[in-house]
């Protein structure tokens, strides 16, 4: 029986890493979408040696670097995926940050550096893997968003969010900008897709907070914060469940209400992957449309032919 094949973005380190053991545990082969092959083989050889499966490293590739900051960078890494593989199982949009250094706000595309690492790379991937993903039977796409976008208003100001400083919107933005591209997928293609909650995750994604910052951190980390394994939960149950629903799924670690649901969605108690809905905001087609054709126009250089892609 051939493995079903899942590419991660970001998988060397917090739930991306987990999300890869967990699906390497499973049976996928998982393929390892990160910047650097030397931290990929360190996260492989670890997951490796955690599984011990008798196929263990050979289910555990590197085909080349992903760089969400360079657009170039995505296309390459897609066009070795394909040459490669004939399948692709699940796709999951794990990459992502909330804190860019000062120099590095614009990517060399031009772009604020959060929306195009966190969303635009990985609308780009979707684009250029597109084919792949609708001749394998029952593929998914699962695109990590956040509490965050239940508090972005980003509506028809995409140019502006692109083109501007990094600021307090552009994560927030670009998390509302995944939960659009899971639903959009979906209603376009056909795709079974989700947008999911990691939940408020103890994870070094929190390692350039300094000073007292850094010492709230740590006593959250300890006390409400969940750890990387239970962070990946939403993302591997989205990958792997049989009765995942169609139409926009949103899925959260925590019991959400639609009564204050920013609250329920962001500190809770751990319940394990909970479908439930996202802001009513994600659920506007018109404004969904409104994104992926601004994203069309951002990545146009960069994108495979095809009519159904405008």
């Amino acid at each position: 029986m051939v493995a079903k094949v899942a590419i991660i973005t970001g998988c060397n380190t917090g739930i991306g890493k987990e999300t890869a053991r967990e699906l390497h545990a499973k049976g996928f082969t998982v393929v390892f979408a990160c910047r650097s092959k030397e931290k990929a083989e360190q996260a492989i050889a670890d997951i490796a040696a955690q599984n011990q499966s008798e196929d263990g490293s050979k289910r555990l590739v590197f085909v080349a670097p992903f760089d969400t900051s360079n657009l170039s960078s995505v296309q390459s890494f897609c066009a070795s995926f394909k040459e490669k593989y004939q399948q692709l199982d699940v796709l999951v949009l794990n990459a992502g940050t909330g804190y860019v250094k000062r120099e590095d706000r614009i990517t060399k595309d031009g772009f604020e550096a959060v929306l195009q690492i966190n969303y635009l790379s990985h609308f780009l991937m979707c684009m250029q893997l597109l084919e792949l993903l609708k001749k394998t039977d029952g593929a998914r796409v699962v695109a990590l968003s956040s509490v965050e976008h239940r508090s972005s208003n980003a509506v028809c100001t995409w140019e502006k969010i692109a083109k501007k400083a990094t600021t307090v919107q552009s994560y927030p933005a670009s998390k509302l900008a995944m939960c659009f591209l899971a639903y959009e997928l979906q209603r376009r293609f056909g795709l079974q897709t989700a947008a999911v909650n990691p939940g408020f995750v103890g994870s070094d994604i929190w390692r350039y907070l300094k000073g007292w910052k850094s010492n709230l951190q740590l006593m959250l980390n300890k006390t409400v914060a969940l750890t990387p394994q239970q962070g990946c939960q939403t993302s591997v149950y989205a990958s792997t469940a049989a009765d995942l629903p169609n139409g926009p799924v949103y899925i959260s670690p925590y019991r959400v209400f639609d009564c204050c649901a920013f609250a329920w969605d962001a500190v809770n108690k751990y319940s394990g992957p909970q479908l439930c809905h996202s802001a009513k905001l994600t659920y506007n087609i018109e404004e969904a449309q409104k994104l992926w054709k601004f994203s069309v126009d951002s990545v146009k250089n960069f994108m495979p032919e095809g009519e159904g892609l405008k």
